[in-house]
């Protein structure tokens, strides 16, 4: 199954190299290739680091433990997708302008994007960290509980989710750069989780993954900002991604009291959920934490006409 995921997404790529590339004019069959096997390469060895930690677990642990690891250690829908997504629709206009040797306004783009990630992800991370017991009871039965740790390590990963830099080198051509980004994930990883385990147990797992995470991110960024000729603080938006960060915890401490009532899980996570939402667009909304065109897509989302529009 993986080698045929593997073989699709290269392909995707592959297909994805012509508008990627730079030069507006057909590009020869070799620069294609030259572009494209990094990337179908990459994603093979990067499944296998996404994976390692199950691999490891699978063969040291007992199936009893692996099943409580796997339950808590599984991606939030759309986590990964989105920044990817964002990344997508924007890259012909980023390789136009790397073309141009305009990399001022191709940053502008890639860190509004990653802010329009974090604007989404960060609130679902902090308020499933909060309702993370409800979620696993509701999702897997009291069963799994002991997958709650687990399940809480691994959504602390969101806060470097939409720090994806993938643009960067797609749009520059050197895309042997996420060869060597997915050998660090897979090296990393799994040294993490052999060291971990022993002293955490298979909570060590996640935290290895944690780690992992946070050492590829900064590898990310340095090399972007090396292929970019810029500092390194200039090609993450820090500022917005702290400022939203903060503002979904806060929002998501106030919810908290919600999980003490001891009502039924389904009741706590229905009503946590839908009192989060309305809390985080009143204080984003009244915080000065949405930009224009985030209460522009907003109004759309709610089906409410701004002022400037007939009734």
């Amino acid at each position: 199954a993986l080698g045929l995921e593997a073989i699709l997404v290269y392909g995707y790529f592959a297909n994805k190299a012509r508008a990627s590339l730079a030069a507006t004019e057909k590009s020869p069959l070799s620069e294609q290739i030259s572009y494209s096997w990094p990337l179908g390469l990459s994603m093979l060895v990067g499944m296998l680091g996404l994976n390692i930690d199950r691999l490891i677990i699978s063969t040291s642990d007992t199936p009893d433990e692996y099943a409580v690891y796997a339950r808590g250690a599984f991606d939030l829908p759309f986590v990964g997708m989105l920044p990817a997504l964002l990344m997508d629709l924007i890259l012909p206009r980023c390789a136009e302008l790397w073309a141009r040797n305009e990399k001022a306004e191709m940053m502008r783009l890639v860190k509004e994007s990653m802010r329009r990630a974090a604007l989404v992800l960060y609130p679902i991370g902090f308020v499933c960290f909060v309702l993370a017991d409800e979620i696993i009871v509701v999702l897997f039965t009291n069963v799994y509980s002991a997958s709650v740790p687990i399940f809480r390590i691994q959504l602390l990963t969101v806060l470097f989710q939409v720090m994806t830099l993938d643009v960067v080198f797609r749009s520059s051509g050197n895309t042997k750069r996420f060869l060597s980004i997915a050998v660090m994930v897979l090296v990393t990883r799994g040294l993490l989780t052999i060291a971990l385990i022993p002293m955490l147990g298979i909570e060590g797992a996640a935290v290895a993954g944690l780690l992992s995470k946070v050492l590829v991110t900064l590898l990310y960024v340095k090399l972007a900002s090396d292929e970019l000729s810029l500092p390194w603080v200039a090609v993450v938006p820090w500022k917005e991604c702290i400022k939203i960060s903060l503002l979904s915890a806060g929002v998501a401490a106030c919810i908290l009291p919600i999980t003490w009532l001891g009502a039924p899980k389904i009741i706590v996570l229905a009503s946590g959920g839908a009192l989060f939402g309305v809390l985080f667009v009143v204080v984003g909304i009244y915080g000065r934490g949405f930009s224009q065109a985030d209460l522009l897509l907003l109004r759309r989302f709610l089906g409410v006409k701004s002022a400037g529009q007939a009734v």
